[in-house]
C-alpha cells in the first residue's frame, strides 16, 4: 500500500531486495540488487499512505489501544453496582420485615367468623379447582405419550404451574372449611410474611448467580419487558443520553435487577440478624405509646439496626461488586466483558486480565473506606464489647 519512487537506480522486472531500514511506520528505504535503491513516502499526500501494525507486545501500545475499553468496562461496572446496591438493600429491608412479623393467619383471621371463614374456604376451593382443571386441559397439548416424557422440557410450562398452584389453594381453603372457633389448625399457625420472605431468600440463596442471570435475562426477558414499559412511556432512548443511560441497554437492566434480587436475599438475612439484636422492650415501648407493629420498626427499631449491620453489609456489598463480573454472560459489556474483548483483539492474556484485576481492586477498595468511614461515623455508644469506640 505504500507509493514507492525510483531515486537512485531504475529496478527491472525481476529485482530482488535485499534488505530495508524504516524511519517510521510509512518512510523509508529499501536495497535491492544491482545497485537499486528505493525510497517510499506519501507522494505528497497530507496523510499515511499504508497501514500500521502495532505491537501489542509493547505494554504502553497496549495501554493506548486498552484504555477506552477499560474506561467503558470501568464505567459500566460502577452503573451496575450502584443500582445493585441501592435496589438489593431496598428488598433487603423490606425481607427482613417481613421475616420478622408475628403476624399469623389466626392473628389475620380472628376478627371475622366462622362462617365468613368457612365462605372464604369454599370460595378458595371453588378457585383451586377451576386452576387445577385449567392446567389439566393444558397438559395434552404437550402430546406425553407416556410417564417417560413426563420431564420433557416442551409445551406451556403455564399449565403445570396453574396445576402447582390450584393444589397449594386448595389445601388451604380445606384447612379453612374445617376451622373452628379457636383456629386451631396447624395452617392458622403459620405466618404468611415470613413464610413469603423465606421461600425468596431460600431460592435465591441456593441457586448459582450465572444461572440466575441467564434465566432472568434470557427466560423471563426481563430486561426486555421493562425496556418496553419505559420507552412506551418516556420514548424512545435513542442512542445517546440520559434515556440511554438508564434504559438503552436491556442487559443492564437485567443485570441490576439480578444482583439486587441476588443481594436482597443474603442483606435480608444481615439486617434480620441487626433487628434481632434490638432489645425486644424498645418494641414494647413503641406499642405502648400507641405506636403500630410497622410504626415502631420504622420509627425505633429499623433505624438502630441498619447501624448495627452497616459492617456485614458493606462485605456484602463489595461481594456484590466482585459477583458483577458474572453479566457478561447476558452480553453486558462490564470491566470482565472487555477484559475479554481485549483479549480476543491482542492476545495480551497476562497485561489484559492484570488490567481487570487493577480496575476491580479500585472500585472495591474505594467502597470499602466509603462503608469504613460511614461506620465510624454512625457507631451507636455503649454498644459492642468496644463501647461503641
Amino acid at each position: 500500500g505504500l507509493n514507492v519512487e525510483r531515486n537512485i537506480l531504475p529496478s527491472g522486472v525481476n529485482t530482488s531486495f535485499n534488505d530495508h531500514a524504516m524511519f517510521d511506520y510509512v518512510v523509508g528505504i529499501v536495497v535491492g540488487d544491482s545497485g537499486v535503491i528505493l525510497f517510499t513516502d506519501r507522494a505528497g499526500e497530507n496523510e499515511d499512505i499504508g497501514f500500521q501494525i502495532p505491537d501489542y507486545n509493547n505494554f504502553g501500545e497496549f495501554v493506548e489501544y486498552a484504555d477506552d475499553m477499560l474506561l467503558a468496562g470501568f464505567i459500566a461496572t460502577v452503573k451496575i453496582v450502584i443500582f445493585g446496591i441501592l435496589f438489593g438493600f431496598v428488598i433487603g429491608l423490606l425481607l427482613a420485615m417481613l421475616k420478622t412479623a408475628p403476624t399469623s393467619f389466626k392473628h389475620l383471621l380472628e376478627r371475622y367468623s366462622t362462617t365468613q371463614i368457612k365462605g372464604l374456604g369454599g370460595i378458595c376451593s371453588v378457585f383451586s379447582l377451576w386452576l387445577i382443571y385449567s392446567g389439566l386441559r393444558r397438559f395434552p397439548e404437550l402430546q406425553l405419550n407416556g410417564i417417560e416424557y413426563i420431564f420433557t422440557p416442551v409445551g406451556d410450562p403455564r399449565g403445570f404451574a396453574m396445576f402447582g398452584l390450584g393444589i397449594a389453594i386448595f389445601v388451604i381453603s380445606i384447612q379453612f372449611i374445617l376451622a373452628d372457633e379457636k383456629l386451631t389448625g396447624p395452617l392458622f399457625k403459620v405466618r404468611p410474611l415470613n413464610s413469603l420472605a423465606t421461600v425468596y431468600t431460600d431460592f435465591f440463596r441456593n441457586t448459582p448467580l450465572i444461572v440466575q442471570f441467564m434465566f432472568i435475562h434470557f427466560g423471563l426477558r426481563l430486561g426486555m419487558r421493562i425496556q418496553q414499559v419505559l420507552e412506551g412511556t418516556f420514548g424512545d432512548p435513542g442512542i445517546d443520553g440520559i434515556d440511554y443511560f438508564f434504559y438503552g441497554d436491556r442487559t443492564f437492566l437485567s443485570a441490576i435487577f439480578t444482583l439486587g434480587l441476588n443481594s436482597g436475599a443474603y442483606q435480608c438475612e444481615t439486617i434480620r440478624g441487626a433487628i434481632a439484636a434490638i432489645p425486644s422492650g424498645q418494641m414494647e415501648a413503641g406499642r405502648s405509646i400507641g405506636l403500630t407493629y410497622m410504626g415502631t420498626m420504622r420509627l425505633v427499631i429499623i433505624p438502630q439496626a441498619i447501624r448495627i449491620c452497616i459492617p456485614p453489609i458493606g462485605n456484602e456489598m463489595v461481594n456484590l461488586v466482585l459477583n458483577s463480573s458474572l453479566a457478561m454472560v447476558i452480553g453486558y459489556s462490564e470491566l470482565s466483558r472487555q477484559g475479554r474483548l481485549m483479549i480476543a483483539t491482542t492476545f495480551q492474556i497476562f497485561s489484559a486480565w492484570g488490567l481487570v484485576m487493577i480496575s476491580y481492586f479500585v472500585v472495591t477498595w474505594t467502597l470499602a473506606l466509603l462503608l469504613r468511614r460511614l461506620e465510624e461515623k454512625t457507631k451507636i455508644p455503649g454498644l459492642g464489647i468496644s463501647g461503641g469506640a
